[in-house]
């Protein structure tokens, strides 16, 4: 039987059980996510939404007290926020615990009544503290008017007993007030009893006063204030509107308030000892399910370790047994031994029947590479070495091309140089003869001025020898003087107009000297040029020369390598034994003619080229 057809088996084998371990632990998780489903999805989420609800509750109850103590801004509308997130987790629970919804309308019942207690708009406790605070708005305010009239009875009494009197009415409103804040902040009878005691003291102070005056203005003020006292009582101890009234019924409500949410709690708390112990139920149904599954799994898994131990041994063995053979063949080609022949059939059983044929065959193959490699090594040692003499010859003629290339590198910068400081010369040459040219129209200029002065100077000679013969033997003397200025302002025009004329040949000779001069300089710029120009191209032939003698250097010293190589492939190809059939007493000889010299040339310049690149 085949590997492969034992193999398909018994993977075939271990298919089939693990399908029925699938199958089964399907069943179990199903069973077993059902339990959790409802614990997680119904039991637990129910859990905490009625935790929810009891917060919320928790809440409103907070916010009320808030209310009473003075904290209003926003307190109304939190309150209706937490009101109806209570209603919104009610519906849910609801949906989740079916199975419980008259205690969960027990608890809607109870929430609805506390909410009326506080947000009732007529009478619940934020209404009621409302009006508190508005009686005590009005109470403030006719304290303070009866404390006026008060002062103002006094400053107009002007007896002592009626004035005591006075002041005893304002010390008992000043009581009245006291234990309107004390109730407020501690209701209880005993401070009724003490508002009521305080009332009767200030009516008596009425009464005293009333009796005294009978008429008058302080009578009818007196009856004012008490009609005012009458108007301040009544907003503290009338029936269901006063501050008494209104602080009563608040506690009232308190009282109420907090038995249904004590009785709420306590129906949050059965219901959750109910869902406690279904979740306990769940856990045990789950934990019953994962144990039932764990004893089929682990049976299953020993029946397919069983099963698979039984398939896998005789298969293990059996290619064991033909691989070794192979492992110790191919130590023995490790070790470079090629003489252990392989067994190989003609007709194929199994798997391990093709890998010996296989690797017999690769036997085969690795003897005659082998045979071709240590031809092949010793052609490239020869070829490196041949590679190696041309590749020094023509380094030589580089390097001495590159020293030929620097001589003449050096003689065309000293001859630019030369030429530099003739260029500089002949620059500075032309910019003396400039100056020398300016000079001389400076001179024509003056030249130009004194014949100017002799023409006036003998126009004037001529006007005094005019005059002096106008004056007879008077102007001789004078006319001789002036005939002497005559002759030489003559001179001195004919003298100026011979250096004049000189003076313009030697210009027109400067002038000619620097269009000279400056044609040698363009000449000597150009020639400049040239050497700069031919001296980067012999820099650029030395530098090449540099890049071709080092490329040479480069594939010298890699045929060096490629011989070291060569020789090292030689040596380990000589360490395997060759005596397979066919091959014995093969000769091992190069094959290949050895190269000509211009052939190794040719070579090279190709190499050059592709290093060039």
């Amino acid at each position: 039987m085949k590997i492969r057809n034992k193999l398909l088996f018994g993977f075939a084998v271990l298919i089939g059980i693990t399908s029925v371990l699938g199958i089964v632990s399907v069943v179990q998780l199903n069973t077993m996510n059902e339990d959790y489903n409802e614990l997680a999805n119904v039991d637990s989420v129910a859990m905490e939404l009625m935790q929810q609800m009891k917060l919320a509750v928790d809440v409103v109850i907070r916010d009320m007290f808030m209310y009473l103590d003075g904290e209003t801004n926003g307190t109304k509308d939190e309150i209706n926020d937490f009101v109806q997130l209570f209603d919104d987790y009610y519906e849910e629970v609801k949906l989740l615990l079916p199975a419980h919804a008259d205690a969960l309308d027990e608890l809607e019942d109870d929430h609805n009544q506390i909410v009326g207690f506080i947000m009732d708009p007529s009478s619940g406790v934020l209404a009621q503290q409302d009006a508190i605070w508005a009686q005590m708005n009005n109470l403030v305010a006719l304290h303070a008017e009866l404390d006026g009239d008060i002062d103002t009875i006094l400053d107009l009494i002007s007896e002592v007993t009626m004035d005591l009197n006075v002041t005893e009415m304002g010390y008992y409103l000043a009581l009245q007030m006291f234990y309107v804040y004390e109730y407020i902040s501690n209701p209880d009878d005993l401070t009724k009893s003490e508002f009521d005691a305080a009332e009767l003291g200030f009516d008596w102070g009425v009464n005293n006063l009333t009796t005294f005056y009978g008429s008058g203005a302080i009578y009818d003020m007196v009856l004012e204030m008490d009609d005012d006292h009458a108007q301040f009582a009544g907003n503290v101890t009338a029936a269901s509107v006063g501050i008494f009234a209104l602080k009563d019924s608040i506690e009232e409500k308190h009282v109420l308030t907090g038995a249904l949410l004590d009785e709420l709690t306590g129906d949050l708390l059965l219901i959750d000892i109910e869902i406690e112990a279904e979740v306990d139920a769940n856990k045990a149904s789950a934990k019953a399910s994962m144990s039932s599954a764990l004893i089929i799994t682990i049976t299953m898994i020993v029946i397919a370790i069983v099963a698979g131990i039984s398939i896998a041994l005789p298969t293990i063995r059996s290619i064991t047994k033909a691989i070794n053979g192979l492992v110790d063949t191919a130590d023995a080609i490790a070790t470079g031994d090629l003489t252990k022949k392989i067994e190989t059939s003609e007709k194929v059983k199994s798997e391990t029947d093709l890998l010996k044929n296989s690797m017999g065959e690769m036997q085969k193959n690795l003897i005659q590479v082998i045979a071709s490699s240590q031809i092949a090594s010793i052609n490239v040692s020869n070829i490196a070495t041949e590679l190696a003499a041309s590749s020094s010859e023509v380094n030589a003629a580089s390097e001495e091309i590159s020293s030929s290339s620097q001589e003449v590198a050096n003689t065309v910068q000293t001859q630019v140089r030369a030429l530099t400081d003739i260029s500089s010369m002949a620059n500075e040459i032309q910019s003396l003869s400039h100056e020398v040219k300016s000079s001389g129209n400076d001179i024509s200029k003056v030249m130009e001025i004194i014949v100017g002065i002799s023409d006036q100077t003998n126009l004037l000679a001529l006007n005094a020898s005019i005059e002096a013969g106008r004056a007879g033997e008077h102007g001789r003397g004078f006319a001789v003087v002036a005939d002497e200025v005559r002759k030489l302002a003559e001179a001195s025009k004919v003298s100026v107009e011979t250096s004049s004329t000189k003076i313009t040949e030697i210009l027109s000779r400067i002038e000619r000297t620097v269009e000279l001069i400056g044609n040698i300089t363009n000449d000597i710029e150009g020639s400049l040029a040239g050497l700069e120009q031919t001296s980067s191209a012999i820099e650029g032939i030395s530098s090449s020369t540099e890049q071709q003698t080092a490329s040479m250097e480069e594939v010298t010293s890699t045929a060096n390598r490629l011989g070291s190589l060569a020789e090292e492939l030689k040596t380990e190809l000589e360490m395997f034994v060759l005596k397979e059939e066919g091959l014995t007493g093969q000769s091992i000889e190069p094959k290949r003619r050895p190269l000509r010299r211009d052939e190794i040339k040719s070579s090279n310049e190709e190499e050059l080229v592709l290093i060039k690149k």
